[in-house]
């Protein structure tokens, strides 16, 4: 459905001149994945605004967002897929941060950060495996996911030990846990792929 809906956009903005025909395929993938962020993103708000965690949700998807740009992770292979995953481990986050008393949540947070940034250390930047690095590349971007995780780190612990916003704290952490999984996650599945095509 979603891929039906990039095409009608692509096949809109060059019916008015706005773009070529024969940069077609790049809009038609570049309005998929937008499509897909803004449904994915839309799903989260409404959950957010019903359990009453507007502002520590916008704290999980900066979290999320920022190491994700940054240090890559696992591709689900379909939308519906991607959909699944990303609204299952929200909800699984919902439940912590509504359950769990914060003294509790405090001391996850910085195990949070402290295994996020050990996964960032080792394992990124996981690449997109239709889209592999240059070495500049990869190195550029090692550099900048290992500034990331510093500086998500340092802004969750903050939240949590200097301003007593422990469910902020948690949450920014929390998005980057994520991420941060998704990079073993991602890396097995790239190297699963490599030893199929040498097969």
């Amino acid at each position: 459905m979603l891929t039906h809906m990039a095409q009608g956009l692509s096949s809109f903005f060059i019916s008015r001149d706005i773009i070529k025909e024969e940069e077609r395929k790049i809009y038609d993938y570049c309005f998929e994945i937008l499509l897909a962020t803004v449904i994915n993103l839309f799903a989260m708000v409404i959950l957010a605004f019903a359990s009453g965690t507007v502002i520590p949700t916008i704290c999980f998807i900066v979290g999320f967002i920022v190491i994700r740009a940054t240090a890559g992770g696992f591709h689900a292979e379909t939308h519906i897929g991607c959909f699944i995953i990303l609204i299952s481990l929200y909800i699984a986050y919902l439940f912590l941060i509504l359950i769990i008393p914060n003294f509790i949540l405090s001391i996850i947070t910085v195990i949070f950060c402290i295994i996020s940034w050990l996964l960032v250390a080792v394992f990124s930047p996981v690449e997109d495996y239709n889209k592999p690095f240059s070495k500049g590349e990869y190195k550029k971007f090692k550099i900048v996911s290992n500034i990331a995780i510093f500086a998500v780190s340092c802004i969750s612990l903050i939240f949590v030990f200097l301003f007593r916003e422990v469910k902020y704290g948690f949450s920014t952490a929390t998005g980057m846990c994520v991420v941060s999984f998704s990079l073993i996650a991602g890396t097995i599945k790239n190297e699963l792929r490599r030893l199929g095509k040498n097969e």
